[in-house]
């Protein structure tokens, strides 16, 4: 089995169970030659407001995932990124919360597009 197989699936279901209005035969699922080589899908989002996916990929960043399974890159780590991210949430189509390294950052798409401190994790608080 294509190691990316449970991975497209997952993300494919996603499509469908993220819209409760999808109907049931909804057909849409992830071009299988949109993820490049190397691709570590670690998430995936949705903006509420519009219903816009996207993809988190460790390696390069976040990408828009168009209705049609296409995937398309908004954002890539700078090289001298502090942490690799690893879970993602949309607030709009142009902010995010992303999680790395223990800590939580906003990333502005529309502001200076870098990963600004914004909360932390602490293991262990709700114990």
């Amino acid at each position: 089995m294509n190691p990316r197989t449970p991975l497209l699936i997952a993300l494919s279901l996603g499509l469908i169970a993220c819209d409760a209005d999808a109907p049931s035969s909804d057909a849409r699922v992830i071009d299988r030659f949109a993820l490049s080589p190397g691709s570590q899908p670690v998430g995936i989002t949705v903006d509420q407001a519009t219903g816009q996916r996207f993809v988190l990929d460790a390696a390069t960043g976040i990408a828009r995932l168009d209705a049609d399974g296409t995937l398309t890159n908004v954002w890539t780590p700078s090289i001298d990124a502090p942490i690799t991210v690893n879970d993602l949430c949309a607030v709009t189509d142009t902010l995010f919360m992303v999680v790395g390294g223990g800590d939580g950052y906003m990333l502005d798409l529309d502001g200076d597009r870098m990963l600004n401190q914004h909360f932390c994790l602490e293991p262990g608080f709700m114990e």
